[in-house]
């Protein structure tokens, strides 16, 4: 993903993440330091802060994707396992609570890397750690 973000930035291009960041502690110093040579440049520093790759905090919000079927999933990668059908519920904020009530509550107490076991940000709930994909098994039989 380092070496992607970089081949963006030479190109002038900063990709902003909407969802399924990688939690920044699991890129090495090396990874972080790589990217300082870019913060010369005043007008790319504040689109870099906007691609969210240096933050540590990593919070998955509700992307909710509606299929030409009527249904609804969380987001893409969930697409298996969050369907609803959007017509049993009253608007999208609804149906967006219904996800962070069933799917995104969970999301602290799970974890798909060992070194989050004891990380100090997912128990103080500012990393979730990273894509719900890697979890949602766990996540669901919670």
């Amino acid at each position: 993903m380092s070496e992607f973000f970089h081949v963006l930035f030479r190109l002038n291009v900063v990709p902003v993440i909407d969802c399924n960041k990688m939690p920044s502690c699991l890129m090495t110093e090396n990874d972080h330091s790589s990217f300082r040579q870019y913060m010369d440049d005043p007008e790319f520093k504040e689109k870099f802060q906007d691609s969210y790759i240096s933050s540590a905090m990593v919070k998955c919000y509700p992307v909710i994707d509606i299929r030409q079927d009527l249904t609804a999933v969380r987001c893409f990668g969930l697409s298996g396992s969050t369907k609803q059908d959007i017509r049993n519920f009253k608007g999208i904020k609804d149906l967006n609570d219904h996800y962070l009530r069933t799917v995104d509550a969970h999301a602290y107490d799970t974890f798909y890397s060992g070194k989050c076991a004891d990380c100090r940000k997912r128990k103080a709930r500012q990393c979730s750690g990273g894509c719900y994909a890697f979890k949602i098994n766990e996540m669901l039989k919670m």
